[in-house]
């Protein structure tokens, strides 16, 4: 690749690169991406629960339907993009959607992801994914009742921080030079 190339890229698209840098891993601190169905109105006025209960976490939910295209993405990678700008993703996968390639998405970049899933629908969306929270530990699934899902996105959000935590602790313990530096980077 060419640097000098980057470097008149980094110097006429942005003022200050160090300055969106920042700005992405505030996003990091910030948003949680929320997937799942999203045709029917029942399903829709679902993921706004997920997101309005995120608020109350200190979180901004992010639905990616509700976010303009880049008209050069295709919508993959507009579901990576918005996955690596949030600090984990919340998956509602109760009914079968275009959403079981969101969540094939998240597993396939490593994002951290709690599955919310109805207990009273067997398999959820489908069984072809059923084994993702066994397969890979940034993958959990809870199961709720729906007169109690404010509750369990509240204990999504806490197994997603542990999660976090855990890989963070994890990375650094393998990357040594991560030790010497200081707080916050």
């Amino acid at each position: 690749s060419d640097f000098t190339n980057l470097e008149s890229i980094k110097s006429e698209a942005f003022t200050s690169f160090p300055d969106l840098y920042k700005l992405i891993k505030q996003s990091k601190d910030r948003c949680v991406l929320v997937i799942g169905p999203d045709k029917l109105r029942e399903h829709v006025e679902t993921l706004y629960v997920i997101r309005d209960q995120l608020k109350k976490s200190g979180y901004e939910g992010i639905i990616l339907k509700e976010h303009q295209d880049i008209k050069e993405h295709s919508h993959e990678e507009k579901m990576n993009l918005l996955g690596h700008l949030s600090k984990f993703v919340i998956c509602e996968n109760s009914y079968p959607s275009g959403h079981i390639d969101e969540l094939n998405i998240c597993t396939r970049n490593r994002l951290v992801t709690v599955i919310l899933q109805r207990e009273d629908i067997e398999g959820g969306a489908t069984l072809m994914q059923s084994s993702y929270a066994v397969d890979f530990s940034f993958v959990k699934k809870v199961s709720y009742k729906p007169d109690f899902l404010c509750s369990v996105i509240d204990k999504a959000v806490k197994i997603a921080e542990n999660l976090i935590v855990q890989r963070t602790q994890a990375l650094n313990k393998e990357y040594k030079y991560r030790q010497a530096l200081p707080k916050g980077d």
